[in-house]
């Protein structure tokens, strides 16, 4: 919830651009090295197999994939170090705000089964996404000529950082169910769509697919927040985390399989059915909170 600060407060001016910086610096940063380091191990994998076709392709390519994982952890230590010096004041809670224990218990317990249900949808989105990393390079490698597909695959997660920006502006103006309903639902077509496309569609489509897998992201932290009592949302976050990058990446099992036996239009064909159970997760997750509201504000 906002802060309210009284107007006599020094604290309630507008702060500057620098103030602004300041404040969400350590944030973008963490979050860009947090998806570029598990994109990168991804992106690695199927370098490996098919080319180094990503956009880490002149490090890999100069360096070799085991000094690119070097030399990524290396930069992860150098920001974690620089970050670690950097002063967050979070504003204090106060006391009149604080759920008693008795309410914190009965969130808690009446919000089990919709975070149960919310781990489930979150692995299944980490899983069509790590897929998606994995495979993308390959098919662009085989149906892509008007560029390079290294290039193609690069312009792909650059359209995904507008769509995780909207995410995040829709996650504070709109109703998160329905929100994170509709970007799972918009992507369920691009999928299909890879699967069937090749040359400029094929990359538009991959492009948009990019762009809501990621854009859901800043909704499904969102209501991961609300769902989970305060003193217990550290470990919500870190449950989560585990479950969408850890769990999440046995997808590279299941691409290598299947590409292997029935080529990449299949493996998209597949990620259009994990994301149709996902959705339909969903859709028992907003029933099961259906007398909950759940905003950012």
């Amino acid at each position: 919830m906002p802060v309210q600060r009284s107007p006599s407060d020094p604290s309630a001016a507008t702060p500057g651009r620098w103030d602004v910086l300041r404040q969400l610096g350590p944030g973008i940063a963490i979050a860009a090295t947090g998806v570029g380091a598990g994109d990168l191990v991804a992106a690695s994998l199927s370098g490996k197999e098919y080319g180094y076709a990503v956009a880490w392709a002149a490090l890999v390519g100069a360096l070799g994939w085991r000094a690119t994982f070097a030399a990524t952890g290396g930069v992860l230590i150098v920001a974690t170090a620089i970050f670690a010096r950097i002063r967050i004041v979070e504003p204090p809670i106060s006391p009149g705000s604080a759920p008693s224990a008795q309410d914190a218990g009965s969130v808690s317990r009446a919000a089990l089964a919709a975070f149960a249900i919310l781990c489930v949808t979150g692995t299944l989105g980490g899983f069509a996404y790590r897929a998606n990393t994995t495979a993308q390079p390959a098919l662009f490698a085989e149906a892509v000529s008007f560029m390079g597909y290294g290039a193609a695959a690069s312009l792909a997660m650059c359209v995904g950082i507008a769509g995780q920006y909207l995410g995040g502006i829709v996650a504070d103006a709109r109703e998160l169910r329905a929100s994170y309903l509709f970007f799972h639902v918009a992507s369920l077509p691009m999928l299909l769509l890879v699967s069937r496309l090749d040359e400029l569609p094929l990359v538009t489509a991959s492009s948009l697919y990019v762009f809501f897998a990621l854009g859901m992201q800043p909704i499904e932290n969102s209501i991961f927040a609300t769902l989970t009592p305060e003193r217990w949302r550290s470990t919500a976050y870190g449950m989560k985390f585990v479950l969408t990058f850890g769990v999440g990446s046995i997808s590279v099992w299941m691409v290598r399989f299947v590409a292997g036996t029935h080529g990449w239009g299949a493996v998209y064909v597949c990620l259009a059915g994990v994301v149709t159970l996902l959705i339909a997760l969903i859709g028992l997750l907003i029933w099961t909170t259906r007398r909950q509201p759940l905003h950012n504000h």
